[in-house]
């Protein structure tokens, strides 16, 4: 969609935080079914989870990407930094709290249509076609926008970043390895990170494990 449309907020509506809504599933519809079972426990209808591994990150080179990275407050580079994730259900939504040793990273997850996941981190609102390739779950993104109160702007290829992700499986089946790559026009490579991370277990509503 070209042009300023209004913004379709995602509706975190804790009254309906109790309902089974599962995202996942849903996102994928039949070929659910063709994702490993690895991947699908990764992802399990009973939320909230937490989950636990170790990420190397790495930094694009040159001056441009190294002050973009200091302006987006990116998490720092290293080798097999430790991270965790705890994603709860909000409504019809789907919160991501990843934590990159001690940096912070939250997103927003929902499904507008099948196939078509909208992630919203902070302003930045990106939309990505989710498929099936090999049991792993690939997000191809075909828009990101920047939310202006409660309009959304689309971003032209030549401005906005690229995302690209995937999760695959790994060899046994408490392990699923994930990759996420951005990159900027003109800048290259903004961030990429990738590594293990540990089979999902169950969190007891309202605690966080330890």
């Amino acid at each position: 969609m070209d042009g300023v449309s209004s913004f379709p907020r995602a509706e975190l509506d804790r009254s309906a935080a109790t309902e089974t809504i599962w995202l996942y599933e849903m996102l994928l519809g039949e070929s659910w079914s063709n994702v490993a079972s690895a991947v699908q426990r990764a992802h399990p209808r009973e939320l909230p989870i937490e989950r636990i591994g170790s990420f190397d990150i790495t930094h694009g080179c040159g001056f441009l990407a190294w002050i973009l990275g200091r302006f987006s407050k990116l998490p720092a580079a290293g080798k097999a930094v430790p991270t965790r994730l705890r994603v709860e259900r909000v409504g019809n939504c789907e919160i991501w709290h990843r934590t990159f040793g001690t940096f912070p990273l939250e997103s927003t997850q929902h499904v507008p249509c099948a196939g078509v996941l909208v992630e919203h981190f902070g302003s930045l609102i990106f939309r990505f076609k989710v498929q099936v390739r090999d049991g792993g779950i690939h997000f191809q993104q075909t828009r990101v926008s920047i939310r202006v109160g409660r309009c959304e702007l689309p971003l032209p290829s030549w401005l906005g970043p690229r995302v690209d992700a995937q999760e695959m499986p790994e060899e046994t089946e408490n392990q699923t390895r994930v990759r996420v790559t951005v990159r900027l026009p003109i800048v290259g490579l903004l961030i990429d990170y990738q590594g293990r991370i540990e089979q999902p277990e169950i969190v007891a509503r309202g605690e966080v494990s330890k």
